[in-house]
């Protein structure tokens, strides 16, 4: 009701609201309205906030066109939380969203420095100006409480960072900060990342989307990572750090205790030296019994050397370690059993999407290196058995018909091992109906894929049918994704045979299929058939289904089967 206040206007119902049920109310969130159709001003904020003894969380915002709320409004909410003050409560998050700027600049500070319990401050998608980077600059560093900082989207600039950096110097109890979409914020930001390294409880820091940075950005992000003992996430996807990250940054990656999610997602292409380093900090953390779980290196293989380059890397041995992390002369008196590579891995996430590149090198011909005395298979084979459990991303690539016949025997028959990929995102890849058929028997064998997603891979009627016939014969997916894959009437009474069998698929995309009446009924059919079934979601969205349809699709999947 309150969320509705700017619509309805609606001012006695809103007081005989929070009246009745106003001191149960913990959590408001409320849009500026503009003041030309108020009779008394924005005195309504002042009444709201002061009515709710329980309220913890205050959030605000302007909505898209909306007004701002001007310096009346921020007076009047300056008075309603003075009086919450003077009664003894405090906040203990503020959010001020789309509506910080030069009306709130000598109202920011008193607003905040009321909120004794205060541990979150999130200003998103605001211009932040000097006055108001000094305020929470301020904040920061007189309020010991503090355990969040969000200022995504804010314009911030050289001047305005640097005063928050003064404040996050001081800021001990900060454990997350996220500062994405920012690309002005230039040189000034290596101070805050600096100051970060030597906060005690960080864990948690979003810098997407940077820009504008040099050496010594590098240099400060090398330094958080080496210094900190807490700090868990960083996101630097879509910054130009990236390709300035130096072997020491790499290094100090993968002899870290703490990081668990790192993204490195590009938008441009970055060094092949990174490959190597960026595998061999993965090999490393593994090694070293680390905690790192998540890597994000999407758009990072433009080329076939790129993608062989970090497959060869994951493979380290005592010599690199010494190379590494300890004394390079002892290094060079290794011998045998000392300078044996092996494979360290334990992610259970890794992001290679955006490849504009070949898996192999050169046409992969199985039955060739089978009979080879020593066969030596491509490192894609030898990657994927040693895994396990790993979410692997795949999405947007450029794949060709080759690729998918390394990628099945990657999951199919794999002659190194077993294959441990428990989530396969193929999203985006436009392989076909070729691919789909070299695909297919793979599914049909594969044990461990529980999430698989085809969407947007160009499949057809075709590559559907083979699909649906192999996963008749799988026992272990829970999970497939199909939008956007021209499957039609066919397609659909493929999918419909495969229910009818399935008893393990949970979660079933087929929108954007060109699916109507008679293909969503096939399917039904087939999930009625099963008595085995356990499919609960059915995602059928963008298709060319009538109101029968859907009425059809209810009354016998969901009515009926209660």
């Amino acid at each position: 009701m309150i969320a509705n206040l700017a619509i309805t206007c609606d001012f006695k119902m809103m007081y005989e609201y929070i009246t009745r049920i106003g001191p149960e109310i913990s959590v408001l969130r409320v849009c500026t309205i503009d003041k030309t159709k108020l009779k008394s001003n924005q005195y309504w904020l002042m009444a709201l906030v002061s009515k709710m003894p329980a309220l913890q969380v205050l959030k605000m915002h302007k909505p898209d066109g909306g007004k701002v709320l001007g310096k009346d409004g921020y007076k009047f909410l300056l008075k309603g939380l003075t009086y919450m003050k003077e009664n003894g409560r405090s906040l203990k998050k503020v959010s001020f969203s789309n509506m910080l700027g030069a009306e709130s600049a000598e109202y920011l500070y008193p607003c905040l420095k009321l909120q004794e319990d205060l541990q979150v401050i999130d200003v998103s998608n605001c211009v932040i100006s000097v006055a108001d980077a000094k305020a929470i600059g301020k904040v920061l560093a007189d309020f010991k409480n503090i355990r969040e900082l969000t200022m995504n989207n804010c314009s911030l600039t050289i001047n305005t960072v640097k005063d928050v950096a003064d404040g996050l110097m001081r800021a001990k109890q900060l454990e997350i900060v996220k500062m994405a979409n920012n690309p002005s914020m230039g040189k000034a930001i290596n101070t805050v990342i600096y100051n970060l390294a030597f906060s005690p409880r960080i864990k948690f820091i979003d810098l997407e989307g940077m820009k504008a940075t040099d050496n010594d950005t590098a240099e400060a992000i090398f330094k958080l990572i080496n210094i900190s003992g807490s700090i868990e996430t960083l996101n630097l996807y879509g910054t130009d750090v990236i390709p300035k990250l130096t072997e020491d940054f790499f290094k100090a990656v993968g002899h870290s205790k703490s990081i668990k999610y790192l993204n490195l997602g590009l938008d441009a292409v970055t060094r092949a030296a990174q490959h190597a380093n960026v595998a061999k900090a993965i090999s490393m953390n593994a090694r070293e019994k680390g905690l790192l779980e998540a890597v994000n290196l999407e758009n990072w293989f433009q080329g076939y050397n790129y993608m062989t380059q970090f497959l060869i890397s994951l493979k380290v041995s005592d010599y690199d370690h010494e190379m590494w992390y300890g004394d390079k002369n002892f290094a060079k008196d290794m011998k045998k059993d000392q300078l044996k590579k092996n494979l360290n891995f334990a992610l259970k996430y890794l992001n290679v999407g955006g490849s504009m590149t070949k898996l192999n090198g050169f046409p992969f011909r199985p039955k060739v290196i089978a009979v080879q005395p020593q066969p030596e298979w491509p490192d894609f084979l030898h990657f994927a058995a040693h895994v396990k459990d790993l979410v692997l991303d795949l999405g947007q690539a450029k794949y060709t018909k080759n690729d998918m016949e390394l990628i099945a025997f990657a999951i199919g028959e794999n002659p190194v091992g077993t294959c441990g990929f428990k989530v396969l995102n193929l999203t985006k890849s436009p392989f076909a109906k070729e691919g789909a058929k070299l695909l297919a028997p793979a599914l049909a064998l594969n044990k461990s894929i529980q999430h698989l997603d085809l969407s947007s891979t160009k499949i057809g009627v075709s590559g559907i049918v083979r699909i649906s016939e192999a996963l008749q014969k799988n026992s272990n997916l829970k999970s497939l994704n199909l939008y956007r894959n021209i499957l039609d009437v066919d397609g659909a009474r493929a999918i419909g045979d495969l229910l009818k069998v399935n008893s393990t698929i949970e979660f079933l995309d087929v929108g954007h299929n060109r699916i109507r009446q008679t293909g969503l009924k096939a399917i039904c059919d087939g999930i009625l058939a099963n008595p085995k079934s356990k499919l609960s979601q059915l995602a059928i969205r963008a298709n060319f289904i009538n109101d029968k349809g859907i009425q059809d699709l209810f009354d016998n999947l969901v009515i009926n089967k209660k």
